[in-house]
């Protein structure tokens, strides 16, 4: 079994096996014990199921919509998680849906919030890991540059210092686009 430590992982082994999860509709604030959070769960472009943790220290609450096939569906992405081990404090354990379902939508969240700071700024991260980026993104003014190729230009300069060959740039779509010099 592979070691997986990051959302980004897990979510290429789904892919892997022919599994496009999503989750829409994410909703996050602080609760009684962490966050409070819910959203809809997709696979493959369809809705799934519904999920909520009310914040208060318990299990996350799956409801399977949409009949047999989806609870077929959400049954095998279970396994598929389950049988994905990651490393916490030095423990090896077991990946969950659960765990899968609250990085997946805190991810989403914080890209959006991502997207939100790019209006003002340009975004870049010199991190590979995408499941990584919320807390390697990067972000300078735009008002400091006259105009994109000058930040490029800046950017470029930042590599040659770092004796990197490439970064990440957030682009005008919300993607992630490779910038090499």
């Amino acid at each position: 079994m592979e070691t997986v430590n990051t959302l980004g992982k897990a979510l290429k082994t789904l892919e892997e096996k022919g599994y496009e999860a999503a989750v829409k509709s994410p909703v996050r604030k602080l609760g009684s014990d962490g966050f409070e959070y819910s959203g809809s769960f997709y696979v493959n472009g369809k809705r799934v199921a519904r999920f909520r943790d009310g914040g208060f220290g318990g299990e996350t609450e799956i409801e399977i919509v949409g009949g047999e096939e989806n609870e077929k569906t959400v049954e095998d992405v279970r396994k598929i998680c389950k049988s994905i081990l990651f490393m916490f404090r030095d423990v090896e354990l077991s990946y969950s849906l659960e765990i899968f379902l609250e990085e997946i939508l805190h991810e989403t969240i914080d890209f959006k919030e991502i997207v939100k700071r790019g209006k003002a700024n340009y975004i870049f991260t010199y991190n590979d890991d995408f499941s990584k980026i919320p807390q390697t993104s990067l972000s300078v003014s735009k008002a400091g540059f006259k105009d994109e190729d000058d930040f490029k230009d800046w950017l470029r300069n930042q590599l040659l210092k770092k004796g990197m060959q490439e970064a990440y740039l957030l682009n005008s779509k919300s993607e992630w686009e490779k910038f090499t010099i």
